[in-house]
């Protein structure tokens, strides 16, 4: 069995996301992919919504998605890709980390991926065509250019997410972000 698992703060989950987890389905012959909703890191601005409230969304998100799944849904704890590495360490097959370019570079330059080699296999999601670290796998993938902060900011200025944002969750990511306004993005 290969599993593979994408981490991301998810604030809020959008097709970008979903994207990634099915060609990482695909290019990894994957059986499942696991997402993993994190704490705030401290190279970005933290989550909007609380990791309980990004969970919920994430679930809602994937219950349409074959072989996708959110990793406490399974039972897995943690809220690092790390902490779900440990967590399926006894699992016979093989692991892939997937992360965006940018965090994959961050990882290698922390050190952060020393103890996930221990694992399985990194892999940097290159979905603009730029390279990761020389040292982590490249995994190139064609899925919508959306980012969490796309999201937020067109909700801010009162402008349609439809295209952005998995229908399942279309109505809850309105609800739960309604409170920003274009101020508060920037302040």
């Amino acid at each position: 069995m290969s599993i593979a698992v994408l981490g991301g703060t998810f604030d809020p989950i959008h097709l970008g996301h979903l994207g990634v987890a099915r060609a990482a389905l695909d290019h990894l012959a994957a059986s499942v992919c696991i997402l993993v909703v994190g704490d705030a890191h401290c190279h970005r601005p933290s989550p909007v919504l609380t990791r309980t409230e990004r969970i919920e969304l994430v679930c809602a998100a994937v219950a349409t998605e074959p072989r996708v799944e959110e990793a406490t849904a399974l039972g897995v704890a943690g809220s690092s890709v790390l902490d779900v590495a440990r967590a399926l360490a006894d699992v016979d097959g093989d692991l892939h980390f997937c992360f965006g370019a940018d965090s994959a570079h961050r990882l290698v330059t922390w050190g952060g991926d020393r103890p996930l080699r221990s694992f399985g296999r990194i892999w940097a999601v290159d979905r603009l065509q730029r390279c990761g670290p020389g040292d982590v796998e490249r995994l190139r993938v064609d899925v919508p250019h959306v980012s969490s902060t796309e999201v937020r900011e067109r909700l801010a200025r009162g402008m349609p997410i439809d295209h952005l944002v998995p229908s399942t969750v279309h109505d809850a990511v309105q609800a739960a972000y309604r409170h920003l306004n274009a101020a508060a993005l920037h302040a």
